[in-house]
């Protein structure tokens, strides 16, 4: 089963920042994860193939690769001035092109009927999985301004 990267936890208490400083980081955490969370809405969105149809799971990774790039490329795309926020988003491209290549790697071992090729996909993409999930409780703790 295809499991995917959890969205960026959206966050309610920025509207509580003060100063120039703390609405600057607001609007940007506003900015990322708003960009972040609308992107993985949309892949969730996506009909699940069925168990047994390896052609469609085939298909439905390639297709999901293709929007982890473009989401790392969103991510890049952002004008983000806080450093903090800025190397946290780089990283998070990073993990997004990870597991683009990592989905696109799933595709290809399925589409070749491959099954060793896949799983080592899958566990590929289960370890990026774990990156993004440490990263993205920083993130939060950041747009939060928690220590």
């Amino acid at each position: 089963m295809l499991r995917r990267l959890m969205p960026v936890q959206a966050l309610a208490c920025l509207g509580l920042c003060v100063g120039s400083a703390c609405q600057t980081r607001a609007q940007e955490c506003q900015q990322f994860i708003g960009r972040v969370n609308q992107s993985l809405r949309e892949m969730d969105a996506r009909p699940q193939p069925k168990a047994d149809d390896l052609a469609a799971i085939a298909n439905h990774r390639k297709l999901l690769a293709e929007r982890y790039r473009d989401l790392a490329k969103e991510v890049q795309a952002l004008a983000l001035t806080e450093p903090e926020l800025v190397s946290r988003a780089k990283q998070y491209a990073g993990l997004a092109e990870q597991a683009s290549a990592a989905l696109s790697q799933g595709a290809k071992a399925l589409n070749d009927q491959n099954p060793e090729a896949a799983e080592a996909s899958q566990q590929q993409f289960d370890r990026v999985a774990e990156q993004e999930a440490v990263l993205v409780a920083e993130i939060n703790r950041f747009c939060l301004g928690q220590p």
